[in-house]
Parts: C-alpha cells; structure tokens; sequence
C-alpha cells in the first residue's frame, strides 16, 4: 500500500474518533472488499467515489454493531461475489474440471472396450 493510501485510510478512520477496535476491523474490510468500479483493487487503495462512499457505510455499520461477516454479506448482496477480493470457490466453480474428467473417463473406457 502506498504511503498516500495509507494517510487517506487512517484519515478516514481517525477523524471519525472510532475505537482501536473498530479501527483494526475497518482496515481489515478496508483490505478485503473490492472497489466495483476499478479493476481488482480494494477499496483502501482505491479513490474512486463509490470506494470513498463504501468505507464510510463499514465505519457506519461497524458503529452500529454489525458483525465483519453482516457487513460483508452486506456489499456482497449488493454487488455479487465480485466485491470480494479473494472470493471463495464455489461447488460451481469446479464443474467444469468434474466435466472434462467424466469426459476423458468416457474416453479411455471407449478405446479399452475397441482393443
């Protein structure tokens, strides 16, 4: 993280007078939740106003007592999995790799069975 970044989140943070506590927990989704509008970087590097906008919602949330996983959930729901930064592999995920498999499978049977 650039040093810049770095001054704009404690900014953020600091100004709002949270707890040490509520201030590890806003870096932690500061770090884990993608910006939507740029491309594959969290929102605690990002300047872009949605970013700007999320970071205030998690220090809003966070104020009210929402879990990290609510508050998660929360942006998940409004942006899909892509919001994510490391988004978790899903069953549907590996479908296809269960699809090629059959498929080979099928294949060696079929040249064993003509031998």
């Amino acid at each position: 993280m650039s040093t810049s970044a770095s001054a704009d989140i404690d900014k953020i943070i600091y100004s709002e007078e949270l707890s040490p506590e509520i201030s590890r927990r806003a870096k932690y989704l500061f770090e884990v939740l993608r910006c939507p509008t740029c491309q594959n970087i969290p929102i605690k590097d990002s300047y872009s106003a949605l970013s700007e906008i999320m970071k205030k919602i998690i220090i809003s949330k966070l104020k009210e007592g929402w879990t990290d996983e609510q508050i998660i959930n929360y942006f998940v729901q409004r942006y899909g999995a892509d919001v994510l930064l490391n988004p978790g592999r899903g069953l549907f995920s590996y479908l296809p790799f269960g699809v090629l498999g059959a498929g080979i499978l099928v294949l060696i049977i079929l040249i064993v069975k003509r031998k």
